[in-house]
């Protein structure tokens, strides 16, 4: 009998350890993550888990594992084991839930809170707040903010951080603001992420005088504008077309320290480029090299979108296989358009070739460009032969593609295949236009077909188009 029960006591004392150890592992950050999941496993399995601290380690490393199911099934675990989850099991199952954009199930894990007699914190309704920022779901966040004040529960900076986030998020800027602006009647003062989430907010929609205004008032508060605030108000400025405004943030970063990044350059030369500044554009890629802030292909997208020739163009290129940067669609999109304004049509077609070789597909936009340059290289049936390929790729040409092969066409004096073309376009209910009109009039104009000129004329009339 002795015998007996010193053996069991030793096979306790051997689960004790083995879950000592296990639970170590959970808890060491340089645990890897196939590691983490085997230990969850193992110490499920075993029952090894009594407390519901112990629960709340292993929910929450399920969470970080993107296992939002099982870290839920834990919590239904532990209550079939009869250990009661406290508050703080709870938040780490809805945090878990968070982090995988679940907004639904975290709310119904609060409501669950409330249920089981369990009061939630601000940390469990900041977290819920936050599954719903995630996911655009403003109206759910703020409804929670409200339901959180009227159960007496103090709010603080970190949830109207999250529901600001949630505005922003959905571009909801005029309720981010609102939400900025009720804080000091509770007592609270905004910090840098809440003043980063409502520029943001402003950046969805492109109010960028908004996000001047709030970047002084950070100022005005003795806080210090981050690049991520430097960022999303340069964004503001990029959707609005506002280039000498991207520049004065620009300046004012170097006033205040912030560095910028690849985002900061590329966002700015794009807001350049909208604004109609195509060499400052430029000169910010130049200032980007000298800063040794790595390119990418967002980068080089927008570099080859202000160059305006081709001979940049394939600078670009040839810098991007060497950096082994993989151009996608709207690179080579870029690419070719630079070489249809440089009337570079060889080169055109290199990039074309590169693109297909490299498996990318090309989109209507990118021949409608090939389709220009062989016009302006008076190659009408490489204008043809791209309008051909255009089709057996299923892109449907549009009328700017039947526009440009009958404008190569006509300037070849083809003006009969021009005239075909414009009936094809008809036919393909790509309705013509009067640039369409125009070039096929001038085809006729080069072929010396008068009657034909005239005719078109009256059509175009009928059809209600005015000639210019």
């Amino acid at each position: 009998y002795r015998t007996m029960k010193s053996k069991a006591s030793w096979r306790f004392r051997e689960e004790d350890d083995d879950k000592h150890r296990l639970l170590m592992k959970l808890r060491n950050p340089q645990t890897k993550r196939r590691e983490l999941a085997e230990t969850v496993a193992a110490l499920q399995q075993r029952r090894l888990l009594t407390e519901a601290r112990e629960y709340t380690l292993t929910i929450k490393v399920l969470g970080q594992l993107g296992l939002w199911r099982e870290a839920v099934g834990m919590l239904r675990d532990m209550e079939r084991n009869g250990v009661s989850p406290d508050v703080i099991t709870y938040n780490a199952a809805i945090m878990a839930l968070s982090r995988n954009k679940r907004w639904k199930e975290a709310i119904e894990l609060v409501a669950e809170m409330w249920s089981v007699q369990i009061t939630p914190d601000v940390i469990s309704y900041t977290s819920a707040i936050s599954a719903c920022a995630s996911t655009g779901h403003w109206k759910e966040a703020l409804q929670l903010l409200a339901e959180m004040e009227r159960a007496g529960i103090r709010a603080d900076v970190r949830i109207f951080n999250a529901a600001v986030n949630a505005c922003a998020q959905a571009g909801e800027s005029a309720r981010a603001l609102q939400l900025l602006d009720s804080m000091p009647e509770r007592k609270l003062a905004p910090d840098v992420i809440t003043y980063n989430a409502a520029i943001n907010a402003c950046a969805q929609s492109g109010e960028y005088q908004a996000a001047f205004q709030l970047i002084a008032r950070m100022k005005a508060q003795g806080l210090i504008p981050q690049t991520r605030t430097y960022n999303s108000a340069i964004n503001a400025c990029e959707k609005a077309f506002r280039g000498e405004e991207t520049l004065q943030l620009l300046d004012d970063m170097v006033d205040t320290k912030a560095r910028p990044d690849a985002v900061t350059f590329n966002t700015a030369m794009s807001a350049c480029l909208k604004g109609g500044m195509p060499d400052q554009a430029l000169s910010l890629l130049e200032e980007m090299r000298d800063m040794d802030i790595p390119m990418d292909v967002i980068s080089y997208s927008v570099a080859f979108r202000a160059a305006d020739s081709w001979e940049l163009a394939l600078q670009f290129m040839s810098e991007m296989d060497a950096k082994s940067i993989m151009a996608d669609n709207i690179v080579f999109g870029a690419a070719i358009a630079a070489c249809d304004r440089g009337r570079n049509l060889p080169l055109a077609l290199r990039f074309l070739e590169k693109m297909k070789l490299n498996g990318l597909k090309p989109d209507l936009i990118i021949m409608n460009s090939v389709i220009s340059a062989s016009d302006k290289a008076d190659e009408w049936q490489q204008a043809l032969a791209c309008l051909s390929e255009a089709e057996l790729l299923g892109l449907h040409p549009d009328i700017v593609s039947f526009s440009g092969c009958i404008r190569a066409c006509g300037r070849s004096g083809h003006w009969e295949r021009a005239l075909h073309l414009l009936e094809d376009a008809r036919q393909s209910y790509a309705a013509p236009d009067g640039i369409a009109y125009c070039a096929a009039i001038d085809a006729c104009h080069v072929g010396t077909q008068w009657d034909k000129a005239v005719r078109l004329l009256q059509v175009m009339r009928a059809e209600g188009i005015r000639p210019d």
